[in-house]
């Protein structure tokens, strides 16, 4: 290169979109000195673009030449967490050949290894986890995988002809998140589902794999039937969904963490929240029956228990006695039947 006589001058070039005066796939067969050029070269390892009878309008060299993506990030460690059906970020960097990030130039190919369709591996090898169809191939960084929950799987990711780079991630498929139901009817492998056995009162998104409890007064926990946890829904007046709204539930499968959850701001447990967390007792003039530290009563609390529930009620009383006032004839029965009218509640399903 060093007794070339032509010169090469660049103006106006975007390549890749960019102020990029040259796109080439790799740089490698380019570079002079070392493996690629002769060893007598004066300036080995120099692209040949980059000496002084090429000139740029832009600024220096290096960064009018884009290539394609090279290699992968060393610094990370691929290892995700994913739901059977769920979507997921890889979260994966490449760079090109001068260090920069080309990620928004990856193309991926992705395969499981030793599946039940791989040949190659051994039968105890074996997993039946597969990657879904739409992420055979993939530009947004993102993957969607099949197969049952609790498998740790490799996934195998190559970069498209003509220049190919490879790496691998470390998948863990997780039980399905509350409000889900596992779904082995897939041709490809098994998938998380939103649940339809919940009485309308679980509202899920399989597109953003979350969950919620629909309105006010339900719990959603964990029973044992046959030996195996079940999660099931009830009605129950002590757990936080006490506001007319949704409440977002944890995505995390654990029925402890769950029912922690739904019961901890009124101190319960349980199923259907239905008992004091320890050392706590239940208030009795709570409407829900909020539940309180027992060391933390007051000494004044019989009085004002007296006050409240006993003496109302005394006074009441002593009235219908002095003033003989019937309470199955006359105007006051039609109060009371009115007043018993508009307080009932009645429940629809």
């Amino acid at each position: 290169p060093s007794e070339w006589t032509a010169t090469f001058y660049f103006e106006n070039n975007t390549a890749d979109g960019k102020p990029n005066a040259i796109y080439t796939t790799t740089t490698l067969p380019c570079l002079w000195g070392g493996a690629y050029g002769p060893s007598s070269e004066d300036s080995p390892d120099v692209l040949p673009f980059c000496r002084d009878n090429w000139n740029y309008s832009g600024d220096n060299c290096e960064n009018q030449i884009a290539t394609d993506p090279g290699k992968f990030d060393s610094s990370s460690d691929y290892h995700i967490e994913i739901f059977p059906g769920e979507r997921k970020d890889l979260s994966i960097t490449m760079f090109d050949d001068f260090d920069r990030d080309a990620t928004d130039r990856m193309v991926l190919t992705a395969q499981v290894k030793c599946n039940i369709h791989d040949d190659t591996c051994t039968t105890n090898d074996t997993v039946y986890a597969t990657v879904d169809s739409t992420s055979k191939y993939i530009s947004d960084n993102t993957i969607k995988l099949l197969g049952n929950p609790n498998e740790t799987v490799t996934i195998a990711l190559y970069t498209i002809d003509p220049r190919v780079v490879y790496t691998e991630v470390y998948a863990e498929l997780l039980s399905c998140p509350p409000g889900f139901v596992l779904d082995n009817d897939s041709s490809n492998g098994a998938q998380c589902k939103c649940g339809k056995g919940y009485a309308g009162r679980v509202n899920c998104s399989q597109e953003y794999f979350n969950s919620s409890l629909v309105l006010r007064g339900y719990w959603m926990g964990c029973v044992q039937i046959n030996g195996s946890n079940h999660i099931v829904v009830g009605d129950t007046p002590y757990t936080n969904t006490l506001e007319d709204h949704d409440l977002q539930l944890p995505s995390d499968s654990d029925c402890s963490n769950l029912n922690e959850y739904l019961c901890e701001n009124s101190n319960r447990s349980g199923v259907l929240c239905g008992e004091c967390i320890r050392d706590n007792g239940p208030v009795i003039n709570s409407p829900f029956y909020y539940c309180t530290y027992c060391l933390d009563v007051k000494s004044y609390s019989w009085a004002l228990f007296i006050l409240t529930e006993l003496f109302p009620i005394a006074i009441l009383f002593f009235i219908l006695v002095l003033f003989n006032i019937s309470l199955t004839s006359g105007p006051a029965n039609a109060f009371i039947f009115f007043a018993q009218s508009i307080t009932s509640n009645f429940f629809l399903y």
